[in-house]
């Protein structure tokens, strides 16, 4: 895989040092980003670590196709805060289809994990 490094931008300095901070949900949202980020990297230098000589028979397009799937879903999410319709909307699809998506991934949107009840016993 290979990545234009001059196209990643970080900008360490703002430009007006009394510029107000982020707020902490803004924050939050960058945090889980680069965690999803982090966990993508290291899923594909995992793979690629994998013998070269690995025949096609092997690999599963369809489990592939599915993770890289469940990532980018994820990152939507993550960067519009859990707005389902903006995430369809960042990847483009229909709101109905990122739904039907999530339910058959079992992706829980953010925030949700907190708002389910616990099982009572």
């Amino acid at each position: 895989m290979y990545m234009d490094n001059s196209a990643i931008i970080f900008n360490h300095q703002r430009s007006d040092p009394m510029e107000a901070a982020e707020s902490p949900a803004v924050l939050d949202n960058k945090l889980e980003a680069l965690k999803s980020l982090a966990s993508t990297i290291l899923s594909e230098v995992s793979s690629m670590k994998r013998s070269p000589q690995t025949p096609a028979a092997e690999i599963n397009l369809a489990a592939e196709v599915q993770e890289f799937e469940i990532g980018l879903i994820r990152c939507a999410l993550i960067r519009t805060g859990g707005n389902q319709r903006e995430a369809a909307r960042t990847l483009k699809i229909k709101p109905t289809t990122l739904h039907e998506k999530i339910k058959r991934y079992g992706i829980i949107p953010i925030g949700m994990a907190a708002k389910q009840p616990e099982p009572q016993i």
